[in-house]
């Protein structure tokens, strides 16, 4: 509030605040009630909005009389207010209250909270299955229908509160619903799983045989668990045996629906949730089973860690989805329930104090407000009993009653139709927040005053109906309905017979969507040599197969780099060291992708001269992981500073080794090659211009972007480049680029490894915007059993990798990037001009890239890199 009234207080600028003292009950969060007291007094205008269009005229009519005498632990006012949705309730009064005392009236003392809270959840099940069966009635917007199980919202404090319901509700046959983000690795499900996997992993453990068998997967009897002979034990461990053999051909989900047979899936689908649940959990754990390459006893582990873990964040994909169900009545926290409107609102606990006393574990101190002091202050007095530590205790316990209060009123304000609330006089409970609504007329009690418990419940039951007929209020006294004899709720099953539902007539139309560079040529990787795959970010699709001595598995595991070896052919002269550089092997290997002529002519290259064959990165593991760990530490790397003798550097380097699974290799080799990679310098029409000249303000990491597409097929592509030909990639690559399977409309996806502006106070500078890319392919020499030799800027001449671009489409990706700059500057740079600021592209070989020696190749092309500008009207044609 201090930052908002320095902004805006001073008069110059309008503020509107628009706030609810009565809906204050994030003070755990740091929401003060007294922060908004200190605005509201400041405000020029006070408005206020008094009408209410969620709730009936009855219903408001009853908020209005019960809550006249407001908040008055919170001292604040609750206005009345008019009722203006067009909504009907069922007949009768809008608000019952259920009596919780003993139903004994010669009972002569109050019932314990703990004795209330283990019988309630059966009143609550029960008081639900009797509303559902009157099939009440209402009318909303003209419409009159029956209300329904959805149309219930169970009120809660906190998740214990509401798995209790929740279970009280299953035993009756209805369906619930929790309205928050619960893990379903916290369910009974996931527990059930538990058993099957830890019995996979080990049939012959008769301790878990038995706890299986126990589980809802199995469903046997405590009786029948006992009469098992070891024969019936010996045959439950074999089929285990058999299933668990199976288990990497067939799945989790295919082995668990051969144990649990049609049969028992189709009483489990019976029997509330769980089914669900367990769906929805062994699809995550399969989901780390395949993905890890895990065996039973592995996946157990996980399963178990993760269900015991303290504490955890609850991601999207493990909030459960039986949660999510519809015909089901919700059952909601308060804090969660704020925004919210339901048809039907009980709320079963109002009944309670605060919890209040002691600060719990983990809580260190007491927020509180000493006398005199301006703004609050933290209490670490361990003893409560006396003192300044005895203050802040009270304080601390009153705040709770307030906000307690204040969850009340929000609770009460869900309510469309009907509002269902529970009291009862409970030993040590005098603070709770429905007693000032229905005994206005009696002063407040005390947080220490246990008076209230000496006084008989028969007495609080004639003091509660005197209040309520003296204020005329429109509230129906009930006692809870007793526990139901009759059998639990059951859907009926569907008689009628099921038919076939509307068939399509016409074919989906599947080229609009999201397209990117990959999936645009994934299609050709499957002919290209290894060499032509990069292992990275931009390899094959993980779902295509893999093919030998490259790419990416089916597993998406990174693959050594001395396994599976490409076989070059073997050369005419039968030499044992095979000399093919990796330009020659795609060029042999991939008929129809031949680089340009003007990228082969060894008089513009620089191949003539003695680079050396091996460089830093030559033995640095290929595959995915180690693509992307690449990509991962060039993103986040200062590129203007010494890496080797950063200290930053060298902990970003190892930190991302582990996360690749790669903790076993050195960084030294890889700082070596990334600072050899910052300090060569572009060549080509960057000239001197080096990575290291490149300060942060003046360049851009992974921008991603989001290009519209009309309708795009491969020929559109490649006129552009037939009918501007010219650099490295003209008519020739047109004609490959024309084969591809492109037929694509709708949204063109992808992310630009660096933008950067060639800053012309730079040696090699232009003052152009241009896109970099980084690549981490292999070139290199190999032996006759096809093993690695050498790697190193000997390998990455300029006819070599251009023929590498030519065959991986790594031109079209580089031109894709140009189109999606062209634009970005075109909307943020001012008298954007594309002939004046637009660059071209710079292709990075991370292990062909030769440090400062590459000066010695200037004026001409630099090993490891390749750099051009494309003719603009290609880009402009694109």
């Amino acid at each position: 509030w201090r930052i908002l009234r320095r902004a805006f207080g001073q008069g110059l600028h309008p503020l509107v605040l628009v706030g609810d003292p009565k809906q204050a009950i994030y003070r755990f969060r740091g929401g003060d009630l007294d922060t908004y007291r200190a605005a509201s007094r400041q405000a020029g205008e006070p408005w206020e909005l008094v009408d209410n269009f969620r709730s009936t005229a009855a219903l408001i009519e009853g908020f209005n009389g019960l809550m006249a005498p407001g908040l008055r632990r919170s001292k604040l006012a609750v206005p009345s207010v008019n009722a203006r949705a067009s909504r009907q309730g069922p007949s009768g009064p809008p608000i019952d209250l259920l009596w919780l005392g003993p139903e004994d009236p010669t009972e002569p003392t109050p019932p314990s909270r703990t004795d209330l809270e283990a019988r309630l959840p059966t009143w609550i099940a029960s008081t639900v299955e009797a509303m559902l069966g009157a099939e009440l009635r209402v009318v909303d917007r003209g419409r009159e229908r029956a209300l329904e199980a959805a149309d219930y919202c169970l009120l809660v404090s906190h998740h214990r509160q509401a798995e209790q319901l929740r279970q009280a509700l299953e035993r009756r046959g209805i369906a619930s619903r929790l309205v928050s983000k619960a893990d379903v690795f916290d369910t009974p499900a996931a527990t059930a799983l538990q058993r099957f996997l830890d019995a996979l992993a080990d049939p012959a453990d008769p301790n878990r045989l038995r706890l299986l068998a126990a589980s809802p997967l199995q469903g046997w009897s405590a009786e029948r668990i006992a009469a098992t002979d070891s024969a019936g034990w010996s045959a439950l461990a074999g089929r285990l045996d058999r299933l668990a053999r199976q288990l990497e051909r067939r799945g989790l989900l295919g082995v668990l629906a051969d144990w649990l047979g049609s049969e028992h899936l189709a009483r489990l689908a019976w029997s509330g949730r769980l089914l669900a649940d367990l769906q929805q959990v062994a699809e995550l754990v399969q989901e780390h089973l395949h993905g890890e390459q895990l065996g039973a006893a592995a996946a157990a582990d996980w399963l178990r860690r993760l269900r015991l873990a303290e504490e955890r964040v609850v991601p999207e994909e493990h909030q459960a989805h039986s949660d999510r169900a519809d015909g089901a009545v919700a059952v909601v926290t308060i804090h969660r329930s704020k925004g919210l409107e339901f048809p039907v609102v009980i709320c079963p606990y109002l009944w309670e104090s605060a919890s209040g006393g002691g600060r719990g574990p983990g809580r260190i101190g007491r927020r509180w407000h000493p006398p005199g002091a301006e703004g609050p202050h933290l209490d670490l007095h361990l003893n409560s009993g006396w003192g300044p530590g005895h203050q802040a205790e009270r304080q601390q316990r009153g705040a709770e009653e307030q906000e307690r209060e204040r969850l009340a009123y929000v609770a009460l304000t869900r309510a469309r139709h009907r509002l269902v609330l529970a009291w009862g006089p409970a030993r040590d409970q005098q603070c709770n927040p429905l007693f000032p609504w229905l005994f206005a007329a009696e002063a407040l009690p005390e947080l220490d005053d246990d008076s209230l418990a000496t006084v008989p419940p028969a007495l609080w039951r004639q003091r509660l109906e005197q209040a309520i007929s003296e204020r005329a209020l429109p509230i129906r006294l009930l006692a809870p309905p007793p526990a139901a004899a009759t059998p639990p709720r059951r859907l009926a099953p569907p008689t009628q017979e099921l038919g076939a539902g509307p068939v399509p007539r016409r074919s989906l139309d599947s080229r609009w969507g999201r397209s990117s560079y990959t999936s645009w040529t994934q299609a050709s990787h499957a002919a290209l040599a290894p060499a032509a795959l990069e292992e990275g970010r931009d390899t094959l699709d993980p779902d295509a197969p893999a093919e030998e001595g490259g790419g990416v598995p089916l597993d998406g595991k990174p693959v050594a780099h001395d396994s599976q070896p490409a076989q070059a052919g073997r050369s005419q002269n039968g030499s044992s060291a095979q000399q093919l550089s990796g330009a020659e092997t795609v060029a042999r290997g991939t008929p129809g992708l031949q680089p340009a002529p003007e990228a082969v002519n060894q008089s513009e290259d620089s191949s003539t001269m003695a680079w050396p064959d091996q460089g830093p990165l030559a033995a640095f593991p290929r595959g995915a992981a180690a693509g992307d760990c690449l990509h991962r530490i060039l993103e986040r790397v200062e590129l203007t500073s010494q890496l080797q003798a950063a200290p930053e550097a060298t902990e970003l380097v190892e930190r991302e080794l582990r996360r690749a699974g790669l903790e076993r290799e050195s960084p030294d080799g890889l700082l070596q090659g990334l600072e050899r990679m910052r300090t060569t310098p572009f060549g080509g029409p960057l000239q001197g211009l080096r990575l290291a000249d490149l300060p942060a303000c003046r360049r851009l990491h992974e921008m991603h972007f989001d290009l519209t597409l009309e309708r795009v097929r491969a020929a559109d592509l490649a006129t552009a480049f037939a009918n501007h030909p010219g650099g490295l990639f003209g008519a020739d690559y047109a004609a490959s680029l024309a084969q591809l399977p492109i037929d694509s409309s709708g949204f063109l996806t992808g992310s630009i490894d660096l933008v950067f502006r060639a800053d012309p106070e730079a040696a090699g500078g232009d003052g152009r915007w241009w896109v970099a890319d980084w690549k981490s392919n292999w070139l290199g020499q190999r032996d006759d059993d096809g093993q690695p030799l050498a790697c190193g800027p000997r390998h990455y001449s300029q006819a070599a990798m251009a023929a590498l671009m030519a065959a991986s489409h790594y031109p079209l990706q580089a031109h894709l990037y140009l189109v999606a700059l062209h634009r970005y500057l075109g909307w943020r740079l001012r008298g954007y001009d594309p002939l004046v600021h637009l660059g071209g592209y710079a292709y990075v070989f991370l292990r062909g890239t030769p440090g400062p020696a590459g000066g010695a190749a200037l004026p001409g092309s630099v090993p490891g890199m390749v750099v051009e500008r494309p003719p603009l009207g290609r880009i402009l044609a694109l």
